[in-house]
């Protein structure tokens, strides 16, 4: 079995830099890391390297595949988002999901995101592990096209800081399991 460990990113002032609150959470999270990985990798955005760091990763890769939202296909949707958010009450994260127009989006993403997953599957060793440090709205839509789900419902809601998914390969590196990950 081969395992890539998805997180995402601690809290983070103005989407940039952790909070005190944020570097805490990352730290007690690493308590609950595997001491080593083949392969530690982060999304260019510079909350998922500070928690990374706050985890207690110098060295680390970065990777454009596991990236925030494709704000450009969304960016059409805005006013009816907002208008959902606020008469439902929703997140942004689940206003995205209750429109169709936008789910698809989302799930389009979440199989590029399974796309970027398996090309590293394809370098970890046998019994590898990778770790990566993404983003809510990244990794929700990954699991869900893997459980075949449609509403965040179907895990729980959404991921806190430094929650994520632990996907499991095969020797052959076919995604054989998901298991989100809860703090």
């Amino acid at each position: 079995m081969k395992i890539i460990e998805v997180r995402r990113h601690s809290k983070a002032e103005k989407w940039e830099d952790l909070t005190p609150e944020g570097r805490a959470i990352a730290e007690e999270t690493a308590e609950r890391l595997e001491k080593f990985y083949h392969f530690v990798i982060s999304s260019p955005k510079k909350r998922a390297q500070e928690t990374l760091i706050a985890m207690g990763f110098e060295k680390f890769d970065i990777d454009e595949s596991f990236g925030t939202l494709p704000g450009d296909e969304l960016a059409y949707y805005e006013q009816r988002i907002q208008k959902i958010i606020r008469e439902r009450d929703l997140t942004l994260l689940g206003a995205y999901f209750s429109l169709p127009e936008t789910r698809t989006i989302l799930m389009n993403h979440g199989w590029k995101f399974i796309e970027g997953l398996r090309k590293i599957v394809t370098s970890l060793p046998k019994m590898g592990k990778a770790l990566i440090i993404s983003h809510g709205g990244s990794i929700e839509p990954a699991i869900l096209t893997v459980l075949g789900g449609e509403s965040l419902d179907g895990i729980g809601g959404e991921l806190g800081y430094c929650e994520g998914a632990r996907f499991v390969f095969d020797e052959e590196n076919t995604l054989k399991t998901v298991e989100v990950l809860r703090l």
